[in-house]
C-alpha cells in the first residue's frame, strides 16, 4: 500500500509538471490569440477598430488586391499613382486630413514600374501622405529612395509617413490582433489577413498619427 501511495503520488506530481511544461508551451509556441468571448464581441472590436481608424479623416486608397474589410471601413480603390488615377482633388478626396495609400500585394503578384514608384515616392515626399505596403517590395523601395536599409528576411509590410521620416517596417505582420472568429471567417487570408491587422495596429498605436 505504501509502495502505490509513495509512486502514485510521484506520477501525480509528474502530471501536475507536464501539465504545466503544455499550457507554457501553448502560451509561448501557439494559442496565443485571444479565444475570450463571444463572435459578436470579436466582431464589434474590428467595428471599433475601423471606426477608431475612420475618425482619423483620412482618405484610404487601395491599389492591388482588395483585401475586403468590414463594410464600415471607409476606403476606395485606385489604379494607379498618376493624378488622374487618384483624383486627389474630386468628390470630396481632398477635405481630408491627410491620405494613405495602401498597396496590398501579400502575394508578390503586382508589378509596379521604377517610374510608378518614383511616383509613390512624390506623393509620400509631399507630407500629407502615408504609405502602406503589405508584401514584400523592400529591394525595389530602396532602390528609389523611400527607404534606407533593407528589413529583416521575412518582414512583409511596412508604413511610411512624416515625408518618409517615420516608418515601421513589420508593422501589420503580427495576426494575433485580429480578433479569433473574425480571422477564422476571412474568406481568403493569404488577401486578407495583412489588411485586417494593419486596421487594429493603426487603431491601437497614437504612434502613426504624431
Amino acid at each position: 500500500m505504501k509502495y502505490f501511495r509513495r509512486y502514485g503520488f510521484v506520477a501525480l506530481a509528474a502530471l501536475i509538471v507536464m501539465g504545466g511544461i503544455l499550457i507554457l508551451f501553448t502560451v509561448v509556441f501557439g494559442g496565443g490569440k485571444d479565444k475570450n468571448g463571444t463572435k459578436d464581441n470579436h466582431y464589434k472590436r474590428m467595428d471599433e477598430a475601423c471606426a477608431n481608424v475612420n475618425s482619423r479623416n483620412l482618405d484610404i486608397m487601395v491599389y492591388g488586391k482588395d483585401f475586403a474589410p468590414p463594410a464600415s471601413f471607409k476606403y476606395r480603390g485606385v489604379t494607379g499613382f498618376d493624378d488622374y488615377s487618384l483624383a486627389l482633388n474630386k468628390d470630396g478626396h481632398n477635405n481630408c486630413s491627410a491620405h494613405m495609400l495602401i498597396i496590398n500585394d501579400p502575394n508578390n503578384e503586382l508589378f509596379i514600374t521604377e517610374d510608378q514608384w518614383m511616383q509613390i515616392k512624390a506623393l509620400v515626399d509631399q507630407g500629407d501622405f502615408y504609405l502602406v505596403v503589405l508584401g514584400d517590395k523592400f529591394g525595389i523601395m530602396s532602390a528609389v529612395g523611400l527607404i534606407d536599409t533593407l528589413p529583416k528576411a521575412g518582414t512583409r509590410s511596412t508604413i511610411i509617413w512624416n515625408k518618409g521620416k517615420s516608418s515601421a517596417p513589420g508593422f501589420a505582420d503580427n495576426p494575433e490582433l485580429v480578433p479569433f472568429y473574425v480571422e477564422q471567417d476571412l474568406t481568403n487570408k493569404d488577401e486578407q489577413l495583412l489588411g485586417y491587422t494593419m486596421i487594429m495596429e493603426l487603431s491601437t498605436h497614437d504612434i502613426y498619427w504624431t
